[in-house]
């Protein structure tokens, strides 16, 4: 059994946190074990028939994932982080342009009324952000602030990151539970049966 060498080591690093991204989805502890689990197969193959065939053995590494998943979930779909991410940006998006109408309006608003130059503030809850929106139109120059909760903030990208990457799937279903238990029930009653 020849030691392995750095670039051995590397090797199978590279393999298992390949396999770890595509895990992202489980709970840590679980990518833990899948990781610790791994990385002995990989090294007590390696050192039998060297890093390199050991990595290639285990074929590809996405088509590896994809089972522990599948094991994992059951065959039920599993959820999308990227998704759920790429939910979050467009969410991000559109309520920003949304509050930057609502500003530009609010301004045009004040222009065609004909007010007055000074400092106007008006509380304007546009989609339950509950802000504030603050004009200096003084001296020709028109300016706005705008003050937002971050927790609402927060509040809409997390709903946006859960409903794009379906999180809920993550959490096991109660008739996945009951079927289990009934087989268990069903094949315990079977192996009593003289």
């Amino acid at each position: 059994m020849p030691a392995l060498t750095f670039v051995d080591h590397l090797r199978i690093e590279r393999a298992v946190w390949t396999v770890d991204t595509y895990l992202s989805v489980l709970p840590m502890r679980r990518q833990r074990e899948i990781r610790r689990e791994l990385r002995a197969n990989l090294r007590a193959s390696a050192a039998q028939v060297g890093s390199k065939a050991a990595v290639r053995n285990l074929g590809s590494l996405r088509r590896l994932s994809y089972e522990y998943l599948s094991a994992e979930y059951r065959g039920r779909p599993w959820p999308i982080p990227f998704k759920g991410a790429a939910w979050m940006i467009i969410t991000a998006a559109f309520l920003l342009t949304a509050w930057t109408v609502a500003v530009d309006s609010f301004r045009a608003g004040l222009a065609d009324a004909g007010a007055p130059p000074g400092t106007y503030t008006v509380h304007w809850p546009l989609f339950g952000f509950g802000g504030e929106i603050t004009v200096d139109s003084s001296g020709g120059f028109t300016q706005h602030t705008f003050t937002l909760s971050l927790l609402v903030w927060l509040a809409w990208l997390l709903g946006a990151f859960v409903v794009g990457s379906r999180l809920w799937r993550v959490i096991p279903r109660w008739w996945d539970r009951l079927r289990h238990r009934r087989a268990q029930r069903d094949a315990r009653a079977a192996a009593a049966e003289p």
